[in-house]
Formats: structure tokens, sequence, C-alpha cells
């Protein structure tokens, strides 16, 4: 039971990072503030 949430937690912080940096890569490049 722990391995399962373990992973899906893993699962879920590897996404949030993923699709952070995705935002972060356009948002660096088109700075406009």
């Amino acid at each position: 039971m722990t391995s399962i949430t373990a992973m899906a937690l893993l699962g879920c912080v590897i996404g949030c990072i993923i699709i952070w940096d995705m935002n972060r890569k356009p948002s660096d490049k088109k700075d406009h503030k």
C-alpha cells in the first residue's frame, strides 16, 4: 500500500515539475514585465 502511495506521489511531483518547467521556459523567453 505504501509503495502505491509513494509511486502516486512521485508521479504527481514529477508531473508538477514538468508542467512548471514547461511554463517557466516560455515565461523566461517572453519576459514582459
